[in-house]
């Protein structure tokens, strides 16, 4: 029984893993193709639009996933680059 219970939790958490990291990955990949766009190129509504499905999709992650290190730093990387937006829009 402790063995089905124990494989039951691991199932489990790496269900919660792979959840977060599909966003990670999603994030990560947008936040790192916004440096290799043009200045004159920008289109900050696109970017304003992407952050905010990140933002929404990271906020509905399960609240199991809200202590870990890696949902901190998810969530850190969407809010740094939702505050830059503003200033990219005025330039």
């Amino acid at each position: 029984q402790t063995n089905y219970s124990d494989l039951e939790r691991i199932r489990k958490e790496l269900a919660l893993l792979q959840k977060l990291y599909s966003l990670y990955n999603d994030v990560i990949k947008g936040v790192n193709g916004y440096y290799d766009v043009l200045w004159k190129e920008v289109d900050i509504q696109k970017i304003n639009s992407e952050l905010l499905e990140f933002g929404n999709r990271c906020r509905k992650l399960p609240k199991g996933l809200k202590d870990w290190d890696a949902f901190q730093e998810l969530k850190k990387t969407i809010d740094d680059f939702n505050e830059c937006c503003p200033i990219l829009e005025s330039m």
